[in-house]
């Protein structure tokens, strides 16, 4: 017969703490960055899809840049920020965002390699 010591606890306890994420002297950290790009990104009215661009190339990644090459803003589904990004540390690195939108959540994802935080990836949920 086998039985199990109630009083025994299995749990796996997290012993490394969250990873911090981290930015170069004198550049925006992460939040500040997912806010500037969010306010950028619903800014989409009497603009044109080139302006628009122009907007969020300062706070994107050039991989990001060229994939909102020729989008239409017009197909924005948010025209203003509700709330602070909430930020989701992946690594020193990489961080996920959420921003809270008027209409629903804009999900960021943002790189460091150089410690200068760029949004590299962007997703929406209503």
């Amino acid at each position: 017969m086998v039985s199990a010591d109630p009083k025994d606890d299995d749990t796996v306890l997290e012993t490394e703490p969250p990873p911090s994420p981290t930015t170069s002297p004198g550049r925006a950290k992460p939040e500040a960055v997912a806010y500037a790009f969010a306010s950028a990104w619903a800014d989409h009215k009497n603009v044109t899809p080139k302006a628009w661009r122009a907007q969020l190339l300062p706070n994107s990644t050039t991989k990001l840049a060229d994939e909102l090459d020729g989008v239409d803003p017009a197909g924005v589904p948010a025209e203003r920020v509700i709330g602070r990004p909430s930020l989701v540390p992946v690594s020193d690195t990489v961080v996920n965002a959420v921003v809270t939108m008027d209409t629903g959540k804009l999900n960021l994802r943002l790189i460091a390699p150089d410690g200068h935080w760029r949004v590299d990836g962007i997703d929406w949920s209503s």
